[in-house]
């Protein structure tokens, strides 16, 4: 079985946000930028990362959460 680069997986970020149970969803769009890990997206919490806990069909937040980065793994999911 040949399985070409371009439909291989790209490496994804999972991780957990500050509310018990609740997961990243990546790749989100935030103020127009694509994300695909958590990022500081609050200036008033410049010491924070966030991410976006669901989006919209167009893949656009439609909440942010803080991101835990301490429970982030990155793998092919």
């Amino acid at each position: 079985l040949f399985i070409s680069i371009t439909e291989e997986k790209p490496e994804v970020w999972k991780c957990a946000t500050s509310e018990y149970g609740t997961y990243c969803q990546f790749p989100f769009i935030h103020n127009g930028s694509m994300h695909h890990q958590c990022t500081n997206l609050k200036d008033e919490e410049p010491e924070e990362v966030h991410c976006a806990s669901s989006t919209l069909e167009d893949g656009s937040a439609s909440d942010i959460k803080k991101c835990l980065l301490d429970s982030c793994v990155i793998g092919k999911f």
